[in-house]
């Protein structure tokens, strides 16, 4: 029998649903999520989609994560941040691509019951989340 999944990896599974997928659109099989819904909201949206996008990530470094599932959990939060900036496009791209979902499958999939969980430490988070910010704030500069 396995054990009960991290209350981490149950924390960002759960946001993952609410900013990806909650929502079904009537008629269609279709979902959106939050993230999709802020979006909406020209810059500010699309900075607290960033925001909570690398809740994602520092969750995968508390878990201890190796860095190369963070950056490339970090690229799909800059990719969706960055596009999502373009207006209309950007909505869209948000809807279809999902990087919420995609980082939490990926951290699922490296995830190991038997493996014990390392914490990256409460101070330490912070690199990332500013690494994030700063990918997407390039992104924005150089697209204009």
């Amino acid at each position: 029998m396995n054990p009960a999944p991290h209350p981490s990896l149950q924390r960002v599974e759960k946001l993952a649903y609410w900013l990806d997928e909650f929502i079904t659109i009537p008629g269609t099989r279709f979902k959106i999520g939050l993230e999709s819904l802020v979006g909406m909201i020209p810059v500010v949206g699309d900075f607290a989609g960033l925001v909570m996008g690398g809740y994602v990530v520092v969750e995968a470094h508390r878990l201890g994560a190796p860095n190369e599932l963070k950056l490339r959990m970090i690229r799909n939060v800059a990719l969706d941040g960055a596009i999502g900036l373009v207006p209309v496009l950007g909505d869209f791209f948000d809807f279809a691509y999902r990087s919420n979902r995609r980082n939490v499958q990926m951290l699922l999939a490296h995830y190991r019951p038997a493996a014990p969980v390392i914490g990256g430490g409460r101070r330490s988070w912070w690199p990332w989340l500013l690494a994030v910010m700063l990918a997407a704030t390039l992104y924005w500069v150089w697209g204009r």
